[in-house]
């Protein structure tokens, strides 16, 4: 694309489309969109000429009218990751979501998509809702966030369709609610096939009753990030049912005695080679001291090459140092 010294200025929409016209057709493997650039349906028009060669594909920033043009694009025979995020704000009327569903079917049209990952793109969970089905691509990896628990059950009812997932990264605003919560839990305890799996501040209702069930449906787990509104001792038992587990992150707020932390420690295997231990939201009542925190870090380092962190829930550390300064 070379420009002429008296050429007419131009934006980014126009070097887009330019771009991959001019392209050989079909060679892209990769096109990625890393700021607000303002790309319109033009640009998305244009990606027709490279739908056979591209791997990926990551967007954002898009306004409506851009996303509307995706479903006029033919199905991407070999897109295998797929990246929406941070599209400009619109009015939420029947048309945009008669787009949502027209979306959700090129979605689903994508037979050799692996990873998709959505942030604030559209209404993603009713999306999701459309995209996952049976007939539709089989993920091993699905990010979603910035959303709520609340009103996405259509979402977390349509998860069961991809028993392919491995790795599962949701984070939002959770719920009060202990049936929501439950239907939550109960979709996702469905996903045999789960390594990895963080909820980020979308679980924060969870307690124990919820976490519980939940871990011993997911046998297969090596990485878990979760919070909760309480956890305590008898969480431990209940960790000990995941034998590949090699990173252990428990954002609830917790509990945890040091004996019966040791004795979860102790009781890990050589399938637990690795294993890293966090408790980042601790209690007051579950302070501990330096020399058990010392000691529990020592063993994981001895026993199974693994680290320890521990914090104090934010609140309280800083209820406790404006208690030490007024002294």
């Amino acid at each position: 694309m070379v420009r002429q010294k008296n050429d007419p200025p131009r934006n980014a929409e126009a070097d887009s489309e330019q771009f991959l016209n001019e392209l050989q057709p079909h060679t892209l493997e990769y096109f990625e969109m890393i700021s607000y650039s303002l790309l319109g349906p033009r640009s998305i028009r244009a990606m027709g000429t490279q739908l056979n060669s591209l791997v990926e594909l990551k967007l954002t920033s898009l306004s409506i009218k851009a996303i509307a043009e995706l479903p006029s694009l033919p199905s991407p025979p070999v897109l295998k990751v797929l990246v929406l995020t941070d599209s400009l704000p619109t009015s939420r009327n029947e048309e945009f979501y008669s787009i949502v569903s027209e979306v959700a079917g090129w979605i689903s049209s994508c037979k050799s998509l692996r990873r998709l990952e959505l942030r604030r793109f559209v209404d993603d969970p009713k999306l999701l809702s459309q995209a996952l089905t049976d007939q539709g691509p089989h993920l091993t990896t699905l990010s979603l966030a910035n959303y709520t628990l609340f009103g996405s059950r259509d979402f977390y009812e349509a998860l069961p369709s991809q028993q392919s997932l491995q790795n599962l990264y949701l984070r939002g605003e959770g719920s009060e609610n202990p049936d929501e919560n439950s239907a939550f839990v109960q979709a996702i305890g469905q996903l045999k096939n789960l390594r990895e799996l963080e909820l980020k501040d979308i679980s924060d209702g969870f307690r124990d009753y919820h976490a519980m069930p939940l871990i011993l449906d997911l046998p297969r787990l090596e990485r878990l990030w979760i919070s909760g509104s309480f956890f305590d001792d008898a969480m431990l038992d209940a960790f000990l049912c995941l034998p590949q587990l090699k990173s252990l992150v428990i954002y609830a707020l917790s509990e945890f005695r040091a004996e019966m932390i040791i004795e979860f420690i102790s009781r890990l295997g050589p399938s637990n080679k690795g294993f890293n231990l966090s408790i980042l939201n601790s209690t007051v009542n579950g302070n501990l001291s330096e020399e058990e925190q010392t000691v529990i870090h020592e063993m994981l380092k001895n026993n199974l090459n693994g680290s320890f962190d521990f914090a104090l829930a934010y609140e309280e550390s800083t209820d406790d140092d404006s208690e030490d300064l007024s002294n």
